[in-house]
């Protein structure tokens, strides 16, 4: 399969770009000092280019890791934990110049590319070494006799640097040409062996040196964005660990520290089983907000508490709902009805009465995604969790489902989310008596059945439990 990659290296031109826009500096063979230049961009791009705007985050690591008490090595540090936490290596695949430039050459034709040799797994912790090694520890024990490291990496290693800074800087300054040495030399030998390498293996910079890299991938199971595979959707067929050049497997880890967010495995899925993980905040919880202020003392409570005061109405007023939609706030529905009166309860699908056609929803709210972690009407219940679709359905489903139980409803395709782990908190936080599972016959319903039984496992509870499975055409199928 034949992926385009063109609008992604359109991202990557442009960006790099606009961190090297100071285009008079490759005229003049002079460095922008301007304010821009304190201010750290998210990929790898030397301070020394002639044209850069902002400062490299790994340069600017080494300059200031020995010196705790100068703010901008707070600044730093804050900055790489802050990307790095949002995207992970995102920034790899799409904001780093030095990538770009590695794209480009392995589109260059040769006889026969090296996808993987024996030894690549243990070469790619090379990069973790070089880190902890060259950023971190020379530069803050190797210092000068003003206590101020230097940047090793830079120094004695980054062929980015050597490509973006110093040679264009070498063929615009006759001076800088007079001061060559062995350094200059050394650091063009290991530019042209990355270059020729980049031919033959897909960023061999990136999988086995890049420091940069090497922390960016810390943060990849836990970032923001993050990709997730739908097992229902996936059929197994390798097509997204063929096309991945990292090689890397999304179906066995998805947010392996060596995935640089390409999107090429998205691309080549037939089934778009791969998608963008969406993290849900927890509901809030008023008891865990009054557990955690008594702890900080009397006084915070009391302020906590007369703020809930000073913005309810009345004694009247209701609870504080979960999150800033009304519409998501927590309540039990009471009905009118004869609970005692004649109706079906079974699963024969009997024909509803005049009475069966009423509501017996008893609580709101119902989605999944809305509904808080632990409610009074939790307590003792029976737990119904049902596929959006399954209401619509079956005619009767409020009297043959609903009915005695607390409802909770979703899609997982719709949603694109794992409910598992939500629904493994409501089930540990409560006491439910049973657990109905509906479910329409369609495949990627399995989601949703997956998700209720691995959550009722995880909760380490036993309750007892049941699958049913509702027909397109109406008709219960399973039970």
């Amino acid at each position: 399969m034949k992926i385009n990659e063109w609008p992604r290296h359109g991202i990557q031109a442009l960006w790099a770009f606009i961190t090297n826009s100071h285009v008079t500096g490759f005229v003049t063979g002079k460095i922008y000092t301007g304010k821009l230049k304190n201010a750290c961009v998210p990929g790898l791009n030397c301070y020394s280019c002639p044209g850069a705007v902002g400062a490299c985050p790994i340069g600017s690591l080494q300059a200031v890791i020995g010196s705790w008490n100068f703010k901008m090595a707070y600044y730093v540090v804050g900055f790489l934990i802050f990307i790095g936490a949002m995207v992970g290596r995102l920034i790899c695949g799409f904001l780093c110049p030095f990538g770009l430039i590695q794209d480009l050459l392995n589109k260059i034709p040769f006889p026969k590319k090296i996808r993987t040799f024996k030894g690549d797994k243990l070469l790619r912790k090379l990069k973790y070494v070089i880190f902890a090694v060259f950023v971190i520890l020379l530069p803050l024990f190797l210092v000068d006799i003003m206590g101020q490291g230097a940047p090793y990496f830079c120094k004695l290693i980054c062929p980015a640097g050597t490509l973006e800074g110093g040679l264009p800087l070498v063929l615009l300054n006759k001076s800088m040409r007079s001061a060559l040495g062995w350094l200059y030399i050394w650091k063009n030998v290991i530019l042209i062996i990355t270059i020729i390498l980049s031919i033959l293996i897909y960023r061999p910079f990136c999988k086995y040196i890049c420091p940069l890299g090497a922390l960016y991938s810390v943060f990849n199971p836990v970032s923001l964005y993050k990709y997730r595979v739908d097992k229902d959707k996936c059929i197994k067929c390798g097509k997204c660990a063929k096309a991945c050049q990292m090689i890397v497997d999304p179906v066995e880890n998805s947010n392996s520290p060596e995935c640089i967010r390409c999107g090429r495995c998205r691309k080549a899925c037939p089934t778009n089983a791969i998608t963008f993980e969406e993290r849900e905040a927890d509901a809030y919880d008023d008891d865990a907000v009054k557990a955690h202020l008594a702890a900080k003392g009397p006084e915070a409570l009391k302020k906590h508490l007369d703020a809930k005061k000073a913005h309810a109405h009345d004694n009247d007023a209701p609870a504080p709902h979960h999150g800033g939609c009304p519409g998501s706030m927590a309540r039990s529905v009471e009905h009118t009805h004869n609970n005692d009166a004649s109706a079906s309860n079974n699963m024969s699908g009997s024909t509803p009465t005049a009475y069966s056609m009423e509501s017996q929803l008893r609580q709101w709210p119902v989605q999944i995604k809305l509904a808080p972690l632990s409610a009074p009407y939790f307590q003792n219940a029976n737990l119904l969790i049902a596929a959006d679709c399954t209401a619509y359905a079956y005619g009767n489903f409020h009297n043959q489902f609903i009915k005695n139980h607390v409802v909770l409803i979703g899609c997982p395709k719709l949603d694109a989310v794992d409910y598992t782990e939500k629904l493994t908190e409501i089930i540990k936080h409560n006491d439910f008596k049973s657990l109905t599972i509906v479910r329409m016959e369609v495949p990627c319903c399995g989601g949703l059945e997956h998700a209720a039984t691995e959550a009722l496992k995880a909760s380490g509870k036993f309750i007892p439990w049941q699958v049913v499975t509702i027909g397109i055409d109406g008709t219960i199928k399973d039970i």
